[in-house]
């Protein structure tokens, strides 16, 4: 599996708007805090290839083709990514598991002790034998996963105890893969639209708030400078001195995290942009349109390789030089040092942009110097500008802003409530659903950003007739 596939299958229509991110407050009183799971950094052209080497850094690996007649090569850009490892204990016999964290699907799947391995040693990083486990219970659910370079998974639902950094998260949904052609399972920590499984679950981020661990569906991402070996991901919180200035939010809809990004500035030049880009943490290079890439490549005196698609340009590229990425609101400052890769068996270096015309990505070389939040319960991602430091200043994030809403709903068939169970759990901000066919009842808790009539309308459109409702807080 490429990592970077997973990310790159997330698509979302983000509103234009930025605001400072409110309602962060401190900790005083609360049975529930923070928690960090570090997370080691790897690099290589695939899972197998990751470089042994701390702190070693991604470089561009050409594998020259047969020349053709009319002199020109086939040649493929290999693209030694960054992989970001979490370690996981899964079931009462505590087998050990790393995975990729992934912020563009929502799905934790490991690999079982007898799974069949399809052209990868699928088991490197570890494996599950749910026999050896007490509280394992198979859900009778078939699980299927497949990735944009023809690798896949697939094996059964189940349940288990599962603990990530120190923290044990009880009876929590994932998958078991027996039949891998992927070399590493995956932790997913997206919004539960992405889920793929039939019915929707409380995946971890979910299922940490639903346990007490954390107040908020929220977690923040630090990735730390380019010459680290780890990183940090924080649930439940923000560490405030990781970042400068003020976190900027972007509201956020549908499938993953995409926003808005006017404009890329070099050296009092504007290249105006005015386009949704994905945040793709699972992506060493940034991928943008051609006259952007051609704008900085010539400014850096790079020279354009044709066969190759990228910029060459001098290695020495000072610290202390930006590229500006100008969001509404927000300015995130990239150093040149940061955009350059080594070539392989080459004494030039390759300026880290990739020109497209399909889906354009931020990817490592960005989100390096940025710190980032996720807020599930609020449907928005926010932004600032990084600070590398061993520092902390730690605030728990408190969901105090919530509704709850009941209706009175004609339900008279037997799958009427799962119906209406399965439209409301695909929204984004519900955080608790009761459904009393006697009663004939629905109760919805939401966040704050989820208002009545939303909740009204969509389970009016599984066809059941809504008498009437309120709201109650």
């Amino acid at each position: 599996m490429n990592f970077s596939t997973i990310l790159k299958l997330a698509y979302v229509l983000v509103f234009a708007s930025a605001l400072h991110l409110p309602n962060i407050d401190k900790r005083s009183n609360s049975t529930t805090s923070p928690f960090s799971v570090g997370f080691s950094l790897k690099r290589g052209s695939n899972h197998q290839l990751i470089s042994t080497e701390t702190g070693a850094k991604a470089k561009l690996v050409f594998n020259h083709g047969v020349t053709k007649k009319d002199g020109t090569a086939s040649v493929t850009i290999e693209n030694e990514k960054t992989f970001y490892l979490v370690d996981v204990e899964v079931g009462s016999n505590k087998d050990k598991n790393q995975v990729l964290i992934d912020t563009g699907s929502s799905d934790l799947w490991v690999v079982a002790s007898d799974a069949n391995c399809q052209g990868v040693d699928c088991k490197n990083y570890g494996t599950f034998d749910e026999s050896s486990s007490s509280s394992y219970k198979d859900l009778n659910e078939n699980f299927k996963i497949s990735y944009g370079d023809g690798s896949g998974a697939s094996g059964n639902w189940a349940t288990d105890d599962v603990t990530v950094g120190d923290v044990e998260v009880s009876a929590l949904q994932f998958a078991v893969a027996t039949q891998s052609s992927s070399d590493i399972g995956v932790l997913g920590i997206a919004t539960k639209n992405v889920e793929s499984s039939d019915s929707s679950y409380n995946n971890l981020p979910y299922a940490l708030q639903k346990q007490g661990k954390i107040d908020k569906v929220a977690y923040s991402l630090y990735l730390n400078s380019k010459s680290a070996a780890s990183g940090t991901l924080l649930f439940g919180g923000i560490d405030h001195a990781k970042y400068s200035g003020s976190l900027v939010k972007f509201p956020y809809s549908g499938y993953g995290f995409n926003i808005q990004l006017n404009s890329i500035d070099y050296n009092g030049d504007s290249n105006s942009f005015n386009d949704k880009v994905l945040l793709d943490s699972g992506t060493t290079l940034t991928y943008l349109p051609q006259d952007i890439v051609d704008s900085i490549g010539k400014a850096l005196n790079g020279s354009w390789d044709s066969s190759a698609g990228i910029y060459t340009i001098d290695c020495d590229q000072p610290d202390d030089k930006y590229i500006e990425y100008k969001f509404n609101g927000l300015t995130i400052k990239v150093p040149l040092s940061d955009l350059v890769f080594d070539f392989d068996s080459s004494s030039s270096c390759a300026l880290g942009y990739i020109a497209t015309s399909n889906t354009y990505i931020l990817g490592d070389n960005f989100l390096r110097n940025a710190y980032v939040y996720y807020d599930l319960d609020d449907t928005s991602i926010s932004l600032a500008q990084v600070v590398f430091t061993d520092s902390t200043d730690i605030e728990t994030f408190i969901n105090k802003m919530s509704h709850q809403y009941h209706f009175n709903v004609q339900m008279s068939c037997s799958g009427c409530s799962g119906a209406v169970n399965r439209v409301l759990t695909k929204l984004d901000g519900v955080s608790d659903i009761k459904i009393s066919l006697e009663d004939q009842t629905v109760d919805v808790t939401t966040s704050d950003s989820l208002d009545y009539d939303t909740v009204y309308n969509t389970i009016s459109k599984t066809g059941k007739k809504v008498i009437d409702g309120k709201v109650v807080q």
